[in-house]
């Protein structure tokens, strides 16, 4: 039983180093095996000075640590206890401490004190020292890369906590790559993750309250979609604020701060 358990957390220990090969190349998911030594009682009933060098316990404790190469071969031994020494055969064998029984060693034998640790890092960092937004994107990415499902995705606002950067380099690449596979929806504003993702349709829409009593439609919400190639300049005699103008006009506005403050900053950075 022991080994078999060995066995299958390497099992997975290995399946996860292998979803390598299915993730992007600038993150990394890898797995190791723990063996938490201090959740082990066997190592308290062992009579170290009593056990010749050499033995099978330095095997398996090779410098205080698990010899997991070892591990395997010792569960394998037929163990009895005798005369205060735990047998793996006639000759080798493993001092105990007294009053320890052959139902102690084996209690503590199979208590499972494996562990499997894992890490995740995107362009040499760790997961854990990120900051709340770049690591939730970099777990969706995760995730997303190693799911095989095909239904949609829909994500509510992905650029919460991240700078512009991280947006165009990360969240807008991965979108374009996973969109060929499966559909998916957005909830966003900012103009990084509509324009910089091709996206193929924009909908724009209108809560009641937000507007003037003049600019409100209907109902109290309102949508309007299309693809950004849609364009049609403001219309000031119509005075619902979604028919007004095209979608480009509409995500510059929201996404911009309008033609204007888009300009302006144009002008500020001089790119040429």
């Amino acid at each position: 039983m022991l080994k078999l358990r060995y066995e299958l957390y390497e099992k997975v220990v290995s399946k996860v180093n292998d979803t390598k090969k299915n993730i992007d190349d600038e993150i990394t998911l890898e797995a190791k095996l723990l063996y938490k030594q201090e959740n082990f009682p066997f190592l308290d009933q062992v009579n170290k000075a009593a056990t010749p060098q050499g033995s099978e316990y330095h095997k398996f404790f090779l410098d205080n640590n698990i010899n997991y190469a070892f591990v395997p071969e010792f569960y394998s031994h037929q163990l009895r206890i005798n005369d205060d020494k735990l047998y793996l055969d006639a000759e080798r064998y493993i001092a105990v401490r007294q009053k320890v029984s052959l139902e102690g060693v084996l209690r503590s034998l199979i208590k499972d004190a494996f562990e499997i640790d894992y890490t995740v890092s995107y362009k040499g960092d760790d997961l854990l020292k990120m900051s709340p937004g770049k690591k939730g994107t970099v777990l969706l990415i995760l995730f997303l890369q190693i799911s095989s499902s095909e239904y949609p995705i829909l994500i509510d606002q992905p650029e919460d906590n991240l700078d512009n950067r991280t947006i165009y380099e990360l969240l807008c690449r991965m979108i374009k790559e996973k969109k060929k596979e499966r559909q998916i929806i957005i909830v966003s504003h900012n103009a990084n993750l509509v324009v910089a993702t091709d996206t193929e349709n924009i909908i724009v829409a209108n809560q009641e309250g937000q507007t003037t009593q003049d600019e409100a439609g209907r109902y109290r919400f309102e949508y309007i979609n299309g693809s950004l190639e849609h364009t049609r300049e403001l219309d000031r005699g119509n005075k619902a604020i979604l028919q007004k103008q095209g979608i480009k006009e509409h995500v510059c506005d929201i996404l911009e701060g309008g033609n204007q403050a888009f300009k302006q900053r144009e002008r500020k950075y001089a790119i040429k």
